[in-house]
Parts: structure tokens; C-alpha cells; sequence
């Protein structure tokens, strides 16, 4: 390989590295192009890159980028397993592929700086997806709000029964509506002392008016 290709194939590597929120290698003996093409239809349905490395390259990308824990695992048939995003992707592609088709065999992951063995790489498979843990921590975070809209969905619901039964008593006469003709009891009227002062003045004034009328005569 010329030295600029394979300038530019390191760079490519310390990039992939770099940038990579994981990083899985795996031995790819006995996967032939067509498994191998299958598997990087998984990869790539679920976010994840994968490419067949060379060793030499790879060893001096990771030189450049002080990950000489991943050295000694560059040996052999080495694919390189990625993600940007959800860690736990590459391990469960890679997995998931080797329970079908016993290949490949995972030789190591790296995350956040620390290395994985392969049974520790299993037990990362196993953990919840990223998607998954945030609609988890949601349910949770949300549950006292479904809380109070079941609550009030169920007042709601007493009311529109209330004024049902309200509706449907007033139309069988049971109910009588507010404001309706509803018969009411004349008070009896009181004969106050000042009426009976009234009809007590009433014949001596009569009584005056006739005395005036002789003396006129």
C-alpha cells in the first residue's frame, strides 16, 4: 500500500476511534461474504459501523491516540465494531450474530477508556438500550401526572353522571328546576294598630263635619 493510502487509512482509523463511544473487535474466521454481508446489514439497521481492519494500520492508530490497551488484540482476522451512539449496540449486534451463527467471536470491547473482556462484553449485551432507559426513567418521571389525569378524568365523569340524573329527574318531575312556578303560601295580612287608629278616627270625623253643617244653617 502506498504511504499516502496508508497515511490516509490510519487517519480514518484514529478518526473511528476517537469519535467512538465504543469499540468492539472481533475474530470474523469462517464468515464468508455472504454472512458477512448479512452482518453488516445488522450493523447498519442498528447504527453501528463495522469494517475489516489491518492490524499493522489499526496498531499504529490506536498508538496515536495512547489506547495501547487494544494493541496485543490486533492479531488475526480483526473486525472493528462502532458506535457514536448507544454503546450497548455493537455488543448486542455482535452477539445476537454469533447465537445463530457461532461466529464471530468477540474478542474484546472498550468503553469510556476501560476494557472489556468478552464475558463482561455479554453482560453489556444484556443491559437495556439507551431508547429503553429513557422511556423507562419517563415512566417513571411521568407516573405522578397520569396519576392526576386519571383523577381528574374520573371527577369528570361523576359530574357528566350528576347532571344526567339531574336532566333526567327534571324531566320525570321528580326534580323541580330552579326558578320554576313552584307554589307558594300567601302570608295572612296582620291588622296593625295603626289601621285600627285609622278606622277608630274615621266617625269622629264624621261627627265634626256634621256639627259644622247645623252652625251653617
Amino acid at each position: 500500500m502506498p504511504t499516502a493510502a496508508k497515511s490516509a487509512a490510519i487517519e480514518q482509523l484514529r478518526d473511528t476511534l476517537d469519535t467512538a463511544s465504543a469499540v468492539f473487535l472481533a475474530d470474523f474466521t469462517g464468515l464468508n461474504v455472504e454472512k458477512m454481508t448479512d452482518l453488516r446489514r445488522k450493523c447498519r439497521e442498528s447504527g453501528v459501523s463495522i469494517s475489516i481492519v489491518k492490524n499493522t494500520l489499526a496498531i499504529k492508530a490506536s498508538r496515536a491516540l495512547e489506547l495501547s490497551d487494544l494493541e496485543p488484540h490486533f492479531k488475526g482476522p480483526t473486525a472493528m465494531a462502532t458506535s457514536t451512539g448507544d454503546p450497548t449496540s455493537p455488543a448486542r449486534v455482535l452477539l445476537d450474530f454469533h447465537k445463530e451463527h457461532s461466529m464471530p467471536e468477540v474478542k474484546l470491547g472498550y468503553v469510556e477508556g476501560r476494557v472489556l473482556s468478552a464475558e463482561e462484553v455479554k453482560a453489556l449485551a444484556n443491559l437495556p438500550t439507551r431508547d429503553q432507559l429513557i422511556a423507562q426513567v419517563m415512566q417513571v418521571a411521568m407516573a405522578p401526572a397520569q396519576n392526576l389525569v386519571y383523577a381528574l378524568n374520573d371527577s369528570i365523569t361523576k359530574l357528566v353522571r350528576t347532571v344526567d340524573a339531574v336532566r333526567d329527574g327534571m324531566e320525570k318531575g321528580t326534580i323541580q328546576a330552579a326558578g320554576g312556578d313552584a307554589p307558594t303560601a300567601k302570608a295572612p295580612v296582620e291588622e296593625t294598630p295603626a289601621a285600627e287608629a285609622v278606622q277608630d278616627e274615621a266617625p269622629a270625623e264624621d261627627a265634626a263635619a256634621e256639627e259644622d253643617g247645623k252652625k251653617g244653617e
